[in-house]
């Protein structure tokens, strides 16, 4: 109430915004809002004032807000452009000029204006990943104005999370899982955040980029082993690791053996990015037609295997012993029964080597060169007819002891 100069007039103020009438003690406005102030004129008897003039000042900022007359129904009215008023809270003075049995009189209204709703959007996701990864992308949306949002949303490509109403200073967070593309490269995501300020209905929105890095990875595995090996015979065969990725990675080694001995092996290494190892084994062959190797590597997620066959030759019968043979004086050494070769003095007289009691004749052989060959003949034939009357002798000398020769 407004006490008035001769009698007392009750004064109704009102405010009116784009969205309802707000109460009379303390209103709040978004800046840019346009707001209606109301005033409402009685007398004592509550019938209204009409033909008052009412004049309305923003005292916060030394702005004279407008001015109007009551109509019939005792009602001044004054719309308030809150686009270039400072951010706070306002106090609004309202008066009536002195007229026909109305004294000069005033009230005051207390107005918040509210900074516009501002959305800040933030965007986290790994620098890198594995192709094929899952990995999360987090978006923070933040109101820094003072005018609530409402409606938030936050969208990232087809998937959308629902936020809700986010007042003034408030923050909340959306997450979203994604699967990286299988080929290595760099991509970019594009995060946009919706919604709508409150009191206006003003379109918020906001967007932001992020960026990641899917990694060039792999590892290779080869077997190098030998085409074939015989049974029970050591041999040696080799793995080659390559890793062909961005990252180190230690891996765990397995090779299984069926065939030979040992039948496992397990084994350590560590690769750098773009390293290559070679380890080297050994094993011993089975009783076995053919050895089959199979070895795998894996670490860090990554896994690569090969396998290799061996074919495995019988092993050759043992060595048989040497049969007997005669030894070269066997050989050489004449037979026991042959006497030595007579002399091949021109006659020989040879002694029977014993004589019955009827007695026997001796015989006498008498050997002779041919005069007709003489000393003109050559070397090899006088050589030849030493050695051919030398075996007729000895001839004769075997035959003599087969035959007894009686004497006459």
């Amino acid at each position: 109430m407004i006490p008035m100069r001769g009698r007392a007039l009750p004064l109704l103020l009102g405010l009116l915004g784009p969205a309802a009438t707000l109460a009379l003690a303390q209103a709040h406005v978004v800046r840019g809002q346009a707001l209606t102030i109301t005033v409402r004129l009685a007398d004592e008897n509550g019938a209204p004032l009409a033909g008052v003039t009412v004049h309305f000042l923003d005292e916060t900022d030394g702005v004279e807000v407008g001015a109007g007359v009551t109509d019939s129904d005792g009602c001044a009215s004054v719309t308030w452009a809150t686009s270039s008023a400072s951010p706070g809270l306002h106090s609004i003075l309202i008066w009536t000029e002195e007229g026909n049995y109305v004294e000069k009189s005033q009230t005051r209204l207390s107005v918040e204006v509210l900074a516009p709703a501002e959305l800040g959007l933030s965007v986290s996701a790994p620098a890198a990943v594995r192709p094929g990864q899952s990995f999360v992308v987090r978006a923070t949306v933040s109101n820094g104005g003072q005018a609530a949002a409402q409606d938030v949303k936050v969208k990232l490509g087809r998937k959308s999370k629902e936020l809700g109403d986010l007042p003034g200073g408030a923050s909340l967070t959306a997450e979203f899982s994604l699967r990286a593309p299988n080929e290595p490269g760099d991509y970019d995501l594009t995060v946009e955040a919706v919604g709508v300020e409150w009191g206006t209905g003003r379109a918020l929105s906001v967007s932001s980029r992020v960026h990641y890095h899917v990694k060039t990875e792999g590892l290779a595995l080869e077997i190098r082993a030998p085409y074939s090996v015989r049974e029970g015979e050591k041999f040696a065969f080799s793995v080659d690791l390559s890793n062909v990725g961005e990252d180190e990675v230690s891996l765990s080694i397995s090779i299984n053996i069926s065939g030979a001995r040992p039948d496992h092996i397990e084994d350590f290494a560590t690769l750098n990015p773009g390293a290559s190892i070679t380890r080297a084994y050994f094993a011993t062959a089975g009783e076995v037609s053919e050895i089959l190797l199979i070895a795998s590597a894996e670490g860090g997620g990554l896994r690569a295997s090969d396998e290799a066959t061996i074919a495995v030759v019988p092993a050759p019968p043992p060595p048989r012993p040497p049969a007997s043979r005669p030894t070269p004086t066997e050989l050489t050494s004449p037979p026991a029964n042959l006497t030595s070769p007579p002399s091949t003095s021109p006659a020989t007289r040879l002694a029977p080597p014993s004589t019955s009691p009827g007695g026997h004749a001796e015989v006498e052989v008498s050997v002779t060169p041919d005069v007709g060959a003489g000393s003109n003949a050559p070397p090899s034939l006088r050589g030849a007819s030493a050695l051919g009357s030398g075996f007729v002798l000895a001839a004769l000398v075997i035959l003599r002891g087969v035959w007894r020769v009686e004497d006459p």
